[in-house]
């Protein structure tokens, strides 16, 4: 018993030796990412209140390349352009060659080498903190705390999706928050594919959609759209009562009960966002005589969505006519939707001058039959410089707009 415990003391007088400042309690632990690492045969140890661990253990959970200069007792751990050089005993190392001073010295213990954490994880970017409780310390990665800061910014990301279709038009609006407005299903043909669009985006609910005129290129998917999602909210033009199509779509509104509204001149706010409607009875009554020749593409919505400083201007088959009864309102635009799909009955010269837009999308129907769109109308969009992005050529055609910034992908 004697000597067992001579043995003992011995042992522990060596350490003390070996390290002084050592402090001999539980076998602190490694969590990074949520996840611990396994450093049974070489725990971290604690000195002089700093924690050291084997510097492979840390490396390689890094994902750092080690070199080990036996001969120099130094080691080096590499990383994209990152070059971390420590030596043994030495109360400096360095990071890509600029000297860095230490608290505590790296050191060798029981044959490991150990390295000082904080100053290690620093380095690389990562954070530190003690997880007293648990008495581990706690590493969270560069990876980790962008997609924490990613998750805690306010929401601020628009995107507008201008959906490359086969005979017809739909676009959808994300909105911070997961809020979502629908301009236009698209046609009977299309709804499949629009429907699957929407699941793909997270669609779930529909805050407001917006049905521009009576034609079936435009609204002849609303039936799918409204037994697929849940839909708050209709706005329309109200004309064009006397075609079955649109008394259809009316019996499917009010079979659905969703509550409809005309046109006339409202601003829809989503918080800081706007919906600004430029069309209605209020604004040109003599525009809609009933005993007129009704072209439903005459009565066709037009709106301008606001995001910050970015506008973009909706304007279904909205031709001549009707931009001529535009001339007094303030329709400047970042990004233009084309009307007619690119018919030279739409987008006069006078028009583009007046909206000024840096960008133009056309949604062509993949089954174009017509010709869209009319080299006229590319000649025009092209003497003021607009940059023009096509649906049937490029595909899907994605704005998205965030901190009064917009950008442009195709082919979503």
């Amino acid at each position: 018993m004697f000597k067992r415990c001579l043995q003992m003391a011995v042992l522990a007088l060596a350490l003390c030796l070996i390290l002084p400042g050592a402090v001999q309690a539980a076998d602190p632990g490694l969590v990074l990412d949520g996840e611990k690492l396994s450093t049974v045969e070489s725990p971290p140890v604690i000195i002089n209140g700093r924690m050291l661990v084997p510097v492979w253990v840390i490396g390689e959970a890094l994902d750092m390349n080690i070199d080990w200069d036996h001969r120099g007792q130094t080691a080096q751990l590499k990383k994209e352009g990152l070059k971390i050089r420590i030596t043994i005993g030495e109360k400096t190392a360095f990071v890509n060659d600029e000297e860095v001073a230490l608290d505590e010295p790296a050191r060798i213990y029981f044959g490991r080498t150990m390295v000082p954490l904080r100053f290690i994880s620093e380095a690389m970017g990562v954070k530190v903190e003690w997880d007293a409780a648990n008495n581990n310390a706690v590493l969270t990665s560069p990876r980790v705390i962008e997609e924490q800061q990613e998750e805690e910014k306010p929401d601020t990301i628009a995107r507008v999706h201008f959906l490359d279709m086969e005979n017809g038009e739909s676009i959808l609006i994300d909105l911070p928050g997961g809020k979502h407005i629908m301009i236009d299903t698209g046609s009977t043909n299309d709804a499949e594919k629009v429907v699957n669009y929407l699941k793909s985006q997270g669609v779930e609910e529909i805050e407001l959609l917006v049905a521009t005129h009576p034609d079936s290129e435009h609204i002849g998917a609303l039936s799918q759209i409204i037994k697929t999602f849940k839909v708050d909210k209709v706005i329309d033009s109200g004309f064009g009562a006397d075609t079955s199509l649109n008394g259809s779509y009316l019996r499917l509104l009010s079979a659905a009960g969703i509550p409809r509204e005309e046109d006339n001149k409202q601003t829809v706010a989503f918080d800081d966002i706007t919906l600004r409607f430029l069309t209605g009875t209020e604004k040109w009554p003599d525009f809609y005589d009933e005993d007129a020749d009704h072209d439903p593409d005459d009565y066709s919505v037009v709106c301008l969505l606001q995001i910050g400083e970015i506008k973009i201007l909706f304007t279904g088959d909205a031709g001549e006519r009707v931009e001529k009864n535009l001339t007094d309102a303030d329709i400047q635009a970042n990004i233009l939707k084309v009307g007619r799909h690119g018919s030279p009955a739409a987008s006069s010269r006078g028009f583009l001058q007046q909206v000024q837009p840096e960008a133009a999308v056309i949604t062509v129907p993949s089954q174009n039959r017509s010709g869209y769109p009319y080299p006229e109308v590319l000649k025009r969009l092209n003497d003021q410089e607009i940059k023009v992005y096509r649906t049937d050529t490029q595909g899907t055609v994605v704005v998205t707009v965030d901190q009064g910034q917009y950008s442009i992908k195709t082919g979503q």
